[in-house]
């Protein structure tokens, strides 16, 4: 995501069940809404953390709904405010039976520039030729007939195994939308449902960004600072006023760091992933690309994964090294250990009836 740029994901099946578990996600803000009876199905956003949005409630007609989940959320925009419905239907053999999902409240509350995506277990010709028609796919199609909406999908598959291409996982979008939209669908990561990209043409407010930095003292040239400061103070005239000497002090310093320090801005950072994973990666999504059933992809996915936790698990340990008693380092772990749920900054908050994202704003209603 960081890599192409993706300002918001929508993820099914994320299988998450116990809210006590915080999962880290860099530059991202995490929106999970988990199943909570076990472990399959859930649903997940994630929202770059320049951009503002909000949560909506659960339509009325699907809050008692047994098998559909649905989670919304709406970006502010400039032309318009952008509704997303993220949706997880499972497969009829996994649903009580008869039951038949309610599919016209799938749409209920959506405004005229919505997108409705996710994985909804059903197919039809209408969207990939190659799947047979199932009854959730007519159901579907027999709906949106008498909506607003459009779907998205080209003829593509969504699902790639070994053993067949499907396309369970839908984009329906607001008729409005239709023009301004695209879709497609990529060979990458290890999981067969593929990732599905959509970019839309228009301007959403954005927060101001971030500037995320870096400072290398391990490859800082020690002895040329000690050289340059050293020989500046050296030839320093004594001044009585401890302002003036203070600021003299400084920026010399900062000087000689500007020259001996290498430091810079991260533009793209993909945190906990190492370089032999990434190069695995790319080696993975190559082979998958040209052949899904290629033996070497599982044992790829092995060493990725392995290689992944592995280096989580070094950088955990040298920042538990660096947790001294009482230092800095100690007490922000030992707070976020404590209280791993915190609102996010770019997530708004309602208020008899109009919604603030603005801290001050919030505070003060």
């Amino acid at each position: 995501m960081s890599k192409n740029n993706i300002l918001v994901g929508a993820i099914q099946e994320t299988k998450l069940c116990d809210k006590s578990k915080a999962l880290t996600t860099y530059n991202y803000t995490l929106v999970r809404q988990d199943r909570g009876t076990d472990k399959g199905g859930g649903l997940a956003f994630l929202v770059h953390d320049d951009i503002n949005f909000y949560s909506n409630s659960t339509p009325a007609n699907l809050i008692n709904d047994p098998h559909i989940e649905t989670q919304t959320i709406t970006i502010p925009g400039k032309d318009f405010d952008l509704q997303i419905r993220n949706v997880y239907i499972p497969p009829t053999a996994s649903c009580s039976s008869p039951y038949q999902p309610n599919i016209e409240a799938l749409f209920e509350d959506l405004n005229e520039t919505s997108i409705l995506v996710g994985d909804v277990n059903a197919h039809h010709s209408s969207w990939y030729s190659d799947d047979e028609d199932d009854a959730r796919g007519r159901a579907i199609v027999d709906a949106i007939d008498a909506l607003d909406f459009g779907i998205l999908n080209e003829d593509t598959p969504t699902r790639v195994t070994a053993q067949s291409s499907t396309a369970p996982d839908l984009t329906i979008v607001s008729s409005l939308l239709l023009p301004v939209t695209n879709w497609k669908t990529e060979i990458k990561s290890s999981s067969d449902h593929l990732p599905i990209t959509i970019s839309i043409t228009a301007e959403i407010t954005k927060l101001k960004s971030e500037h995320k930095t870096y400072i290398n003292f391990a490859k800082a040239d020690w002895t040329g600072f000690t050289e340059y400061t050293e020989k500046i103070f050296s030839r320093a005239k004594l001044v009585t006023n401890v302002y003036a000497s203070e600021k003299y002090f400084r920026n010399n310093i900062l000087k000689a760091a500007n020259k001996f320090i290498p430091k810079g801005r991260i533009l793209h950072p993909i945190s906990n992933i190492p370089t032999e994973a990434a190069i695995l990666i790319e080696e993975r999504d190559s082979i998958r690309s040209q052949n899904p059933s290629d033996q070497r992809i599982p044992d790829l996915n092995k060493q990725i994964n392995t290689k992944i936790s592995d280096h989580k698990r070094q950088k955990w340990r040298e920042h538990l090294d660096n947790c001294k008693s009482g230092s800095k380092n100690f007490w922000n772990t030992i707070k976020k250990l404590n209280n791993p749920t915190q609102q996010p900054k770019n997530q708004g908050i309602e208020f008899n009836g109009k919604i603030y994202n603005d801290p001050k704003k919030i505070a003060h209603n």
